[in-house]
């Protein structure tokens, strides 16, 4: 008959084995998840790398900026092309009026005095050019005794002619006083127009007043003056 001490132990023995079985197990668990968990973690870091090592498809859209860009950059460079074109242009234009304003002789200051067989005195007092037009500038003194015309025919009275015999200048005289009229004993100072552009190969200049109704007599009452090669001073 066993011992109450014989049963003791083999109750304490089977239990210990019972323990280290449930131990064994539970490792044999822990060590399939650790192992479940390792190849879960290998797994997800091939598909970051498969991920990383996948070519980045570019978006197209990109490639519409990157042709904006470019195109505005190109538009850009056209309107610099453009203001430079446009400053050259109006520098060519500002030259050409320079040449054309410099071919023009300079204001003629002549003061020149011609007395008439009737009393009346003409001095020529100087010449203007301007690229369009001519001015004459004259001063007159009716000492006749009577009136006087000096373009007693209107636009035809006055006759301006340059040594190249190529222009047309046309008189164009006042609307208020055409034959310009000077009552006796007065004086009158008048610029005369002349329509026409001078050429640069022009030297001197002729003008005439009452070529057509005037005369040289003491009696005329159209007084004729005439100015042979005024020199342009060229």
């Amino acid at each position: 008959m066993e011992t109450y001490l014989g049963r003791r132990m083999k109750i304490c023995l089977y239990l210990t084995t019972i323990f280290f079985a449930v131990v064994v197990v539970v490792a044999c668990s822990n060590e399939e998840d650790a192992s479940t968990g390792a190849e879960e973690v290998a797994d997800e870091t091939e598909v970051d790398d498969t991920v990383n090592d996948e070519p980045i498809e570019v978006n197209g859209d990109e490639d519409v900026i990157d042709e904006n860009k470019t195109q505005v950059a190109t538009e850009s460079e056209d309107i610099a092309v453009s203001s430079d074109d446009a400053e050259e242009d109006s520098s060519v234009e500002d030259l050409s009026t320079e040449v054309s304003a410099s071919s023009l002789p300079e204001t003629l200051e002549l003061d020149e005095t011609q007395y008439h067989e009737n009393g009346t005195i003409l001095t020529l007092e100087s010449i203007h050019f301007n690229e369009e037009y001519i001015t004459v500038n004259i001063t007159v003194l009716n000492a006749s005794g009577k009136d006087i015309s000096i373009t007693a025919a209107g636009r035809t009275g006055a006759e301006l002619e340059d040594d190249t015999g190529e222009t047309m200048y046309y008189y164009q005289p006042p609307k208020e006083n055409e034959s310009l009229d000077i009552p006796e004993g007065d004086r009158m100072t008048a610029s005369l127009i002349f329509v026409g552009m001078l050429p640069e190969e022009a030297t001197s200049l002729h003008l005439t007043l009452n070529s057509i109704f005037g005369g040289s007599s003491r009696i005329t009452h159209n007084p004729m003056f005439e100015f042979e090669d005024i020199s342009l001073g060229r």
